[in-house]
């Protein structure tokens, strides 16, 4: 069994006693706002779930969602930036972080950059957009 299985289990059974009855794993689903079979799936130890849904649990179950499914995760504390944006953020940091890790050969600066922004572009982010919104912060 996936440690992230058993890990998975125990956040239903605790979720399920702070209720106070019995739950169904189709009512844990919509707390975690993800598809009740892939949390079957994810429970039953049969793979776990994409990075976006692995964001899901992390809003509902906490920061230890990322130490159970091996995510490196760079801290935010304090801030004020809204949660969908943060979201954002983090999709594309960690999109980023994955394709350059796949290139065999060392990056010089201006490579690294130009793979990111495009990371980020696709998120929705240009450089205008990102000023935008930070101006509104």
């Amino acid at each position: 069994m996936q440690k992230y299985s058993a890990w998975l289990t125990k956040k239903f059974r605790e979720w399920e006693s702070n209720i106070g009855r019995r739950q169904s794993v189709s009512a844990f689903a919509r707390y975690l706002d993800v598809n009740q079979a892939s949390l079957s799936r994810w429970m039953n130890g049969d793979g776990p779930p994409n990075y976006e849904n692995i964001l899901k649990i992390a809003d509902k179950l906490g920061p230890e969602t990322y130490q159970v499914f091996d995510i490196e995760t760079t801290v935010i504390r304090n801030t004020y930036i809204p949660e969908p944006l943060l979201r954002r953020i983090r999709s594309a940091i960690e999109e980023a972080n994955l394709e350059l890790s796949k290139l065999a050969t060392p990056l010089d600066l201006d490579e690294a950059e130009r793979i990111t922004v495009a990371i980020f572009e696709k998120y929705g982010f240009n450089r205008k957009v990102i000023n935008t919104e930070l101006e509104e912060i």
